[in-house]
């Protein structure tokens, strides 16, 4: 065989495997890019609806990444690998095909001297002629005509293909397996990435930032463009492959233009010295392919890792883009249900109201007028106030309040968080992320790590998600309760209005009905107008928020397609369950602490408190401390109070008058006392004698309280009302009051009413008012009360008896008397919360039709918690429940003292709004520099309620005259006020008169 016909056919070989490695890789890669873009063009050419609805479109969204992700979980996408058998058994077949041993001539220029070689290469040289010279003299002289130059040279063609064919051949296949594998992940993150694209170009991402008009660049008009340029994108694929082919074609022709001169060379010189059989024998070829395929397999798994990372990479960034698209949808839906709702259930029964109250409005404008008679007046007020009722409160109002409570906005955000968190659950348990590769450079690297993206989002986006859809659902509900009540209001503004201009109503002024009435329309009709408002307001305000949580959520999920983004979170969340950790030992720590030392805490605490009280009460005592004389800044405080009081609009002081409520309609609250009065009743009605007492602050609602339980929850055939309204200690004057309440007038004595109740046979239903205005604190002032206690003593088998008390003259017949072992039940009416005060306020306010808002103070704008609000309706909410925390605590509770601190806090009237002060700053300190008469005297007025000058110049010994001086200084002052029952002390210090009494020992 001739040297030229062996390279020839070496080269002819390589070149065929070559190229049937990369057709087949070609074929493989071109067919993975093929069925992609197939499954694309499939789908998408089956979904075309020109008409879809938003819904539709997501639909087919999801459907689609449903699709993809099947068709990537079955795809393969392995390069088949050089050594594989398709193509070592072919390059083995051809070796062991080959001849083991070929002789052939040695080349003619074997030692030819070259004046370049170096010394040492010489000497060799010289050396290796010199011996081929006596092995051609002995073969020749052993065979004599041998041509030894000719046949002398001998070659192991196997182990020669092996070195120089299998080696070279394996190693270059195995480099373009690099570029062939680097095709296919080009291909495969360019797929990747044009999804990306397309997700990022529906999801709006160069938008993310502006969160103020994101969702309104959200539309489905650029639906179809974004998805013809996807599609356009994933031909341009082909590209890749095309580029490929050519380059792999100038490598291939480099390859066998090297391969063909490195065999033709060492053809030539094989079997000589210069290429002896040792340095290329079939063991030491074979030993250097397999280091090769070592190192080949090495290259393939980081291969093989980096394309299944690569794939699930790219499954995750698919369910992460899935979770996307729902949040974006989901988002888009409530906003269109609430819009929906909006228009469809409230805004029909609004305009409805408006053409009701206009109707109203008209019908008022054209039938009171000068000329009308008085009765005709009424008349026309009373039927307009009955139509208000029938078609506002008992039709339309219901129908308002059902379109407002089926909006549903809360449960619409929770739906979606219900439904992210099913997403997440969804989520693989497992996923792969590559954390090192270098696809561009032929030494390969690539490390994967696996960890759980659904932990991540469970223990990282949820809870954040989570606490966000509270805090807007709960300030949307906030909202829409204040809302609500406000609404359920609004035809007690007009019908209220309209009752009262029936009774204001008079031949004199008849005009000023018609003003008040038509005034309330009015009212109504902005107030009407400002709910409709508000409520707008509030599911734009919702709709904004659930919005900016969205698109953050979307953005939080478009940065975990980045591993670097996903492994910080993860070490992020790795540190927090550290710190969590710590935390929790210490809480333990000192909570065990606390259980050790709590009594010796509360001691310390309570004692300190005591301590700094008393330092403050010695001060101001023994005059350390500088007292201002804040006296006349308290009347000039109550003469501004009067002043408001006379200036507010008609219907606002009648709404805010200090007297016990007759009616149910700002009835709230009591509760527990509305529960223990119809259980003692019910004990009554089985058989039980019962006599039971209400004792309470003036002031704190008892009549109110009676008024309302026996027009609602109880109703008794003999129900006997006696209301002592003025201070009596004598037995007669009790007597006259009695037989004037039971309607017997022939009965002269007590002795005698004892008779006439215990031997009828009626049953009684008695209630008592003020008993405590039976005694006199003088030596024979308890004979009208321990009267009075005898007589319930031996009535209690027909009457059941229920009195009210003064709380502080209770708590001195409790002491003198011990009267409470007297009843079966005293009821003590607490203090009211802060909410159930509120109500009471808000209740009447929203009667009066006009709207409230809260000022501010520099004390208020400096406040860290206030600055961190960010709407105006969060910051009115936070002064309305400021407001009330203070007017709490300096009214503790008083609902009487309450409402005048309230009507003290408007600040003006502006635009159909009660502005009120941010907060009650009252200071009571010089109530400290009050003489003993003039505190004994206040004990006494606050004990009996009502004191008239005789009743204290009786009690304190006085003449007249000198009671009179000192009931006078303390009206003077403004401390007592002065009605046709007696002085009683000013309720905006009444709280601060007792506990000064209290500290001074005067009170109990």
């Amino acid at each position: 065989m001739s040297a030229d016909s062996f390279v020839q056919s070496v080269l002819s070989f390589s070149k065929s495997v070559i190229n049937d490695f990369i057709k087949k890789n070609i074929h493989q890669i071109s067919g993975y890019l093929k069925d992609f873009k197939s499954e694309t063009t499939i789908f998408w050419d089956k979904k075309k609806t020109p008409d879809a609805s938003l819904t539709q479109y997501w639909n087919e969204l999801e459907n689609y990444y449903n699709v993809i992700t099947e068709w990537i979980e079955k795809s393969d996408s392995r390069i088949i690998l050089p050594q594989d058998e398709v193509f070592e058994q072919p390059v083995k077949t051809y070796i062991a095909g080959k001849e083991d041993v070929l002789n052939l001539p040695f080349p003619e220029n074997l030692f030819d001297v070259d004046g370049k070689k170096s010394l040492f290469t010489g000497l060799s040289l010289l050396l290796h002629k010199q011996r081929f010279k006596r092995k051609k003299r002995k073969a020749e002289k052993k065979n004599p005509g041998f041509d030894y130059l000719k046949s002398g040279r001998y070659i192991n063609s196997r182990a020669f293909l092996c070195r120089f064919l299998e080696y070279p051949l394996i190693e270059f296949l195995n480099k373009e397996y690099f570029h062939l594998s680097a095709c296919q992940a080009k291909i495969i993150f360019g797929i990747n990435r044009s999804m990306e694209k397309f997700k990022e170009s529906l999801l709006r991402k160069k938008y993310f930032n502006d969160s103020e008009n994101y969702w309104n660049y959200f539309s489905t008009e650029n639906f179809e463009s974004v998805l013809k340029i996807y599609v356009k994108d994933l031909s341009s694929f082909k590209n890749i492959i095309d580029n490929y082919e050519k380059e792999a074609g100038q490598r291939i022709d480099s390859f066998m233009e090297s391969l063909s001169i490195e065999i033709s060379k060492n053809f030539e010189i094989a079997g000589t010295y210069l290429l002896p059989e040792k340095e290329y024998n079939l063991s030491g070829a074979e030993k250097n392919v397999n280091e090769l395929k070592k190192n080949i397999a090495k290259d393939q798994a980081i291969w093989n890792t980096y394309m299944n990372a690569a794939k699930e990479e790219w499954l995750k960034d698919i369910e992460l883009s899935k979770m996307q698209f729902l949040s974006a949808w989901v988002c888009l839906d409530i906003t269109s249900i609430v819009h929906d709702r909006i228009q469809e259930k409230i805004e029909p029964v609004y305009q409805s109201i408006l053409g009701i109250l206009k109707d109203t409005k008209n019908t008022l404008d054209e039938n009171i007028t000068e000329d009308a008679e008085l009765e005709a007046i009424k008349q026309i007020l009373r039927e307009s106030n009955r139509n208000i009722i029938k078609n506002i409160r008992q039709q339309k109002l219901p129908e308002l309040m059902d379109g407002i409570s089926k909006l549903n906005i809360s449960q619409l955000h929770q739906g979606f968080y219900n439904r992210f968190c099913e997403r997440v659950e969804e989520l693989s348990d497992i996923h792969i992320l590559l954390i090192e590769k270098d696809t561009d450079h032929q030494a390969l690297k690539a490390d994967a790590v696996e960890l759980s993206l659904k932990e991540i989002l469970s223990e990282e986006m949820i809870p954040a998600l989570n606490d966000d859809i509270q805090k807007i659902n709960q300030q949307i509900n906030n909202e829409i309760t204040i809302i609500s009540q406000d609404i359920m209001a609004l035809d007690q503004i007009i019908g209220f209005s309209l009752e009262e201009a029936a009774g204001e109503v008079s031949d004199e002024d008849i005009l000023k009905s018609k003003e008040i009435a038509i005034d309330a329309v009015r009212r109504t009709h902005e107030r009407l107008e400002e709910f409709y408002t508000r409520v707008k307001a509030a599911a734009d305000h919702s709709t904004k928020e659930i919005q900016h949580i969205i698109l953050r959520l979307i953005a939080s999920l478009n940065a975990l397609e980045d591993s670097e983004e996903i492994l910080k979170l993860k070490l992020r969340l790795a540190r927090a369950k550290i710190k969590e950790q710590i935390r929790s030992t210490s809480r333990n720590a000192i909570l065990a602490v606390k259980k050790i030392l709590p009594s010796v805490l509360s001691q310390i605490y309570n004692l300190s408190l005591k301590i700094k009280d008393l330092f403050t009460k010695i001060r101001h005592i023994s005059g350390i401390a500088p007292v201002e004389d804040l006296s006349d800044q308290f009347i000039d405080y109550a003469l501004s109070l009067k002043q408001k009081y006379e200036a507010l609009p008609f219907i606002y002081g009648r709404l805010f008058r200090i007297e016990p409520l007759e009616s149910e309609q700002f009835f709230s609250g009591c509760v527990h006392a509305i529960a223990v009065m119809e259980n003692e009743y019910n004990l009554y009605k089985n058989g039980r004698t019962i006599a039971m007492a209400i004792v309470g602050e003036k002031g704190s609602g008892k009549t109110t309280l009676i008024n309302n339980v026996f027009r609602k929850n109880i109703v008794h055939p003999n129900y006997i009302m006696v209301n002592v309204d003025r201070n009596i200690d004598k037995e007669d004057e009790l007597c006259a009051l009695l037989t004037t309440a039971f309607n017997v007038p022939d009965i002269k004595t007590i002795e005698d009413m004892e008779n006439y109740i215990v031997s009828g046979s009626s049953q009684y239903l008695c209630v008592l008012e003020n008993m405590h205005r039976l005694f006199l604190r003088t030596i024979q002032g308890f004979a009208a009360l321990e009267r009075l206690l005898l007589l319930i003593n031996v009535t209690r088998d027909k009457i059941m008896w229920i009195v009210t008390s003064g709380l502080y003259g209770w708590e001195y017949l409790d002491r003198v008397f011990n009267v409470s072992k007297m009843f079966h039940k005293v009821l003590l009416l607490d203090e009211m919360t802060v909410e159930e005060l509120e109500n009471v306020i808000i209740k009447r306010h929203q009667v009066s039709g006009f709207g409230l808002k809260f000022s501010v103070n520099d004390k208020i704008t400096k406040q860290k918690q206030y600055r961190n609000i960010s709407s105006d309706e969060e910051r009115q909410l936070y002064l309305r429940k400021r407001f009330f925390k203070n007017l709490n605590e300096i009214s503790s509770g008083n609902i009487s003292i309450s409402l005048l601190y309230w009507l003290g806090a408007i600040q003006e009237l502006k635009e159909g709004y009660m502005i009120i002060s941010p907060e009650i700053t009252m200071e009571y300190s010089f109530l400290r520099n009050l003489t003993y008469d003039d505190l004994f005297t206040l004990c006494a007025i606050i004990q009996h309620e009502f004191l008239s000058m005789e009743n204290h110049a009786e009690i304190f010994n006085n003449e007249p005259n000198e009671s009179k001086i000192i009931l006078n200084r303390l009206y003077q002052n403004g401390f007592i006020e002065l009605k046709r029952e007696g002085y009683f002390i000013h309720p905006l210090i009444y709280r601060a008169v007792a506990q000064i009494l209290k500290s001074r020992n005067l009170l109990y």
